[in-house]
């Protein structure tokens, strides 16, 4: 961090203020971090050795290089969430200054940091510990290749137009999503940059190529590595990394700008109606008084489609990807609503323009921004608290109930503590609902607030990791060719929901744990057609 402070060349008040972002977004998340250190049990697992090669199944080449670099693969949850809240809150700070060149002088101008800073899009970032890491310094990365785009259109052009796409690649090779980032900023300069009259429209595109360089070179880097990763069967065919025909990405583009304005509108857990509305009306105050600015019609028409543009920078990710209406996520959480990719753009619009329509002259926008800022600054604290109770006490609820169930395992008259098994958990059950209810009008959540802590597709972290021994060698790989006739008289015939009996059968090879009563029926139904 000392060396980018050097590049960047931060004098001592802007380093203050990265201290104090630091803090705020720290005490936003206090019982989070409290519990790491006092807790009965890590608020998440700690999974130890992540290689470089983790990723990969999802063509995350570079997912875990911050988390090798820094702890030698190991996820340490206090330890990760510091450090990548240390990361954020400088590129929130960096974003400011030297990438927008907005200048923070006043109580007004630091409300706007600390209002951006808290904002509860992170919350999804935090569920997902073993990228929580990396997930929180890409954005440092990305502004890092703005900056030096910025510089490239500037000096050195083909160096710094170089670094600048070397560092957008390592950010969306680690996660893809974080591309809107990088495209939402470059719009917002684009707007920022006073020249967008037809007459120097076309002067101020060259000023950018070195954005739309990076922006593209990196994508198509992106696409060859993972039709490598692909044809190797290092990779699986997945709703982000599939092709796209280019008629059906045009015919994409006005559902993904109606998803964006839905975006800024639609409540979801954690984040209600107030705070969108909000979000919602300082970004339309944005956009008329960038409309009605333009003093000709033709600049008029520029600036509403740069809008447009913008609108389609914040859910570029949703646009390349090939999710249909029957996808198992899809029908809970559709990609254009995942709190994690607008993690990578919308606080960054939110910050640009309360700077934009703070530093006008007019008294009447100062005065909404600084009233807006207070107001947007209490809504997060209250949203990340909600955040905080419903993930600790639903973890805790949760933990207690793979205890019992791993208590159960070992007291089976058909456990043998010498062996691994081959572990198959039918369901789970999210105990983080029962903390936090939501409004009437708080749609999605599918992993802020409905998916457990123990998933049942990564069942064999769980149980070894809560135990002094390991007993699972692998989970949900029990095949038809494995089952016996009693597991089959079993899972005809006996098989029930927990916590019954019954709920948990072993065998010499295989453990079968049935949590959830409409899993079960789906599991027993797919038997049936495989026995046939």
């Amino acid at each position: 961090m000392s060396s980018l402070t050097k590049v960047f060349k931060l004098p001592k008040k802007t380093i203050s203020l990265w201290i104090i972002a630091t803090f705020v977004l720290c005490l936003n998340f206090a019982p989070l971090l409290f519990n790491f250190i006092w807790g009965n049990h890590d608020w998440m697992p700690l999974i130890s050795s992540n290689n470089l090669k983790s990723g990969l199944i999802e063509g995350r080449f570079s997912q875990y290089i911050f988390l090798n670099l820094l702890f030698n693969g190991n996820i340490l949850p206090i330890l990760n969430i510091s450090i990548g809240f240390i990361a954020y809150t400088l590129s929130i700070i960096l974003l400011t200054t030297k990438v927008f060149n907005f200048n923070i002088k006043n109580l007004s101008q630091t409300l706007i940091i600390l209002s951006a800073v808290t904002l509860p899009y992170i919350i999804e970032i935090l569920y997902f510990q073993f990228i929580c890491l990396t997930q929180l310094i890409w954005p440092l990365i990305i502004v890092t290749s703005i900056y030096f785009a910025k510089k490239a259109s500037q000096q050195n052009k083909v160096i710094n137009t170089t670094i600048s796409l070397i560092l957008l690649l390592l950010a969306i090779g680690g996660y893809p999503a974080s591309i809107n980032m990088f495209l939402t900023i470059s719009c917002l300069l684009f707007i920022q940059s006073k020249n967008n009259t037809l007459k120097e429209l076309k002067s101020n595109i060259i000023k950018f190529l070195p954005y739309i360089i990076s922006a593209t070179i990196s994508l198509i880097v992106l696409k060859i590595i993972y039709i490598y990763l692909q044809n190797n069967n290092l990779m699986l065919n997945l709703y982000n990394n599939s092709n796209i025909k280019l008629s059906d990405l045009l015919y994409k583009i006005p559902q993904t700008i109606k998803i964006s304005i839905l975006s800024f509108l639609q409540p979801q857990p954690y984040f209600s109606l107030t705070f969108k509305i909000l979000t919602f009306s300082i970004f339309a105050l944005f956009s008329m008084d960038y409309i009605f600015s333009a003093k000709t019609l033709q600049t008029k028409i520029i600036h509403i489609s740069l809008l447009f543009a913008l609108l389609i920078c914040i859910k570029f990710s949703a646009l390349l990807t090939n999710e249909t209406a029957d996808n198992y996520f899809s029908q809970y959480d559709p990609i254009g609503f995942m709190v994690r990719t607008d993690f990578y753009s919308i606080p960054t619009v939110i910050l640009f323009i309360s700077f934009y329509l703070i530093n006008k002259k007019n008294f009447i926008y100062r005065n909404i921004i600084f009233a807006t800022s207070i107001i947007l600054l209490w809504l997060n604290i209250l949203a990340n608290y909600n955040f905080n109770k419903a993930n600790t006490l639903g973890f805790k609820a949760e933990n207690m109930l793979t205890d019992r169930v791993i208590t159960r395992i070992f007291s089976h008259q058909d456990f043998t503590s010498t062996k691994l098994y081959s572990l198959l958990q039918i369901g789970d059950i999210s105990l983080r609902p029962k903390y936090y209810t939501p409004s009437i009008y708080e749609k999605y959540g599918y992993y802020t607030l409905n998916t457990p802590f123990t998933r049942f597709w990564v069942a064999q972290e769980y149980y070894n990791f809560y135990t002094s021994k390991t007993f699972v060698k692998d989970s949900n790989t029990i095949s038809i060719d494995n089952i016996d006739k009693n597991f089959q008289d079993f899972i005809s015939n006996k098989i029930k929901t927990w916590p019954h009996k019954n709920a948990i059968y072993i065998n010499n090879n295989h453990i079968l744990v049935i949590i959830n009563d409409e899993m079960k029926q789906s599991f027993q139904q797919q038997f049936i057609q495989l026995a046939r």
